[in-house]
């Protein structure tokens, strides 16, 4: 800064024409570092603003997931299915590797 006032006639602005001279970081700065340091932690937490003291911020339980029948039979449908896909994927990635291995024979290498 002192480099940039002395070239400027004693007064640093910013690129929209704010005077900087006497502007300091709002961190401690570390010699050959740009910016904050790393180690800095946060003063204030993001999260002030919420009343801690009202319910319904904790973990909800789901176990009504798992005794819903309907739910139960959609989600073993939707399993079997992936598994399905999965398999026909499978299915479809050894015949690939069989005709790869069958060409490199068949070339001789």
């Amino acid at each position: 800064m002192k480099k940039r006032a002395a070239e400027s006639g004693g007064k640093v602005t910013d690129i929209a024409g704010n005077d900087i001279t006497t502007v300091k970081p709002s961190y401690k700065v570390q010699e050959g570092a740009w910016g904050a340091p790393e180690d800095m932690e946060k003063e204030e937490d993001p999260l002030a603003w919420i009343d801690k003291s009202v319910t319904g911020f904790e973990k909800q339980s789901t176990s009504w997931l798992d005794e819903d029948p309907e739910l139960k039979a959609a989600r073993e449908a939707r399993e079997k299915q992936k598994a399905e896909e999965d398999a026909a994927i499978e299915a479809r990635m050894q015949m690939w590797l069989k005709k790869a291995a069958e060409k490199k024979a068949a070339e001789g290498n």
